[in-house]
């Protein structure tokens, strides 16, 4: 009896699924606002008090496959800039720190209309720092300077990772423009969990808030 119970549960679950079950793909772009949080036995506080946020850019190419109505998942590939901005009586600057990124999130919408759906989602993530670049401007010296950065520099005393990782949680809002398009809005924070700088006696992680616009279309219901 109990095995005819389990047959039909999964029969059920087969039936909705497949009644259900859509792929869409789609592209956003948008801008980043990022900054650093710093892991310190408190030394060095003149510098975190001069840091400011930095705007950024970021493109994504997404996958979304839909389980059951309200449930899916969704993979993004990613150019990410971020960085950090700083200034004192001395000099100003700023850092970009440019990444490759993978998201895979798992999503729930908890509202959906005729044409509009909301959703939240929650999704690990995954990036490889390929190039970095710093400019500043020296007050006293008058001068400025532009140049890469080193991701080994024993000199200043500057050890970056090319790697990062952490957890994003965001919403995004679906308009539906015809049967297959939709135009999507997205905003989500990012916690880096890994300590990619460590400048002089600091440990530094990227904090970043996106906001994004683009478009899905669904290739297959």
């Amino acid at each position: 009896m109990k095995l005819n119970h389990l047959i039909l549960i999964f029969l059920i679950i087969f039936c909705v699924k497949q009644s259900y079950s859509q792929l869409s793909i789609g592209g956003k772009t948008g801008f980043t606002v990022s900054t650093f949080s710093y892991s310190t036995n408190g030394a060095n506080k003149l510098i975190r008090s001069t840091l400011k946020p930095k705007i950024g850019v970021h493109l994504a190419a997404t996958g979304e496959y839909f389980f059951v109505r309200g449930l899916s998942v969704m993979a993004d590939i990613q150019y990410v800039s971020k960085g950090i901005k700083y200034a004192n009586q001395y000099r100003e600057g700023k850092k970009r720190y440019d990444y490759a990124q993978i998201n895979i999130a798992g999503k729930v919408s908890f509202y959906e209309g005729e044409n509009i759906t909301i959703s939240a989602y929650a999704a690990p993530f995954f990036a490889y720092w390929f190039h970095g670049m710093e400019t500043e401007l020296d007050y006293k010296q008058r001068t400025t300077f532009k140049e890469n950065i080193v991701f080994n520099d024993t000199v200043n005393q500057r050890i970056y990772s090319r790697w990062d990782a952490g957890v994003a949680f965001g919403m995004e809002i679906k308009i539906k423009q015809s049967y297959s398009r939709k135009l999507v809005f997205d905003i989500h924070y990012e916690h880096s969990l890994i300590n990619n700088a460590k400048l002089n006696v600091e440990g530094t992680s990227n904090r970043v808030l996106f906001f994004g616009i683009g478009y899905y279309w669904t290739i297959r219901r």
